[in-house]
């Protein structure tokens, strides 16, 4: 892992995440607190914060059929998603990253996850765009979207809770 991103909905505020290395170096655990806000538009009802992949900057996963990550704490009324970012052209011409011509660049993404151990199959990952499906030779970074209520009655979103355990798995 590279290092910690955030993002926001405009007019929503994105996630603090705090990580914890372990003795060897290697990530132990992400510790997010969230208080986005309140929104009434369900196309910028989100934030979210992830991992982005370095040394190499993309990953080929293809060995694997999934991710598995456990969460622990109070996810409030925010729904939890992971997605998934691939790139979408990795010639070496475009650098380490690759490139994305679309419009919009999302990675395939999960339904909603809850606490405890959460095993995702590639497989079950879409809605990306501009690839729908999630092609796991050439993976940027790995990702989770904290979606707000938008119905004007439920209580607004408030997380704080701790990602573990996150690792690459064939099951």
């Amino acid at each position: 892992m590279g290092g910690t991103f955030t993002f926001s909905a405009p007019g929503l505020a994105a996630p603090t995440v705090l990580t914890t290395a372990g003795s060897d170096g290697s990530l132990q655990s992400l510790q997010v607190t969230a208080t986005p806000g309140v929104s009434l538009d369900p196309a910028n009802a989100f934030s979210g914060f992830g991992l982005f992949f370095t040394a190499p900057a993309c990953l080929d996963a293809a060995l694997f059929d999934g991710v598995q990550f456990t969460v622990s704490g109070d996810l409030g009324t925010c729904s939890l998603n992971v997605f998934l970012v691939p790139s979408e052209d990795n010639a070496v011409a475009n650098g380490p990253f690759g490139t994305c011509a679309a419009t919009s660049c999302v990675g395939p993404f999960s339904m909603p996850v809850g606490t405890g151990t959460n095993l995702i199959h590639f497989s079950d990952l879409a809605g990306g765009s501009p690839d729908a499906t999630l092609d796991p030779t050439a993976l940027n970074d790995i990702g989770w979207t904290l979606n707000v209520p938008t119905d004007g009655v439920t209580a607004p979103c408030s997380a704080s809770f701790t990602i573990t355990d996150v690792a690459f798995v064939s099951q």
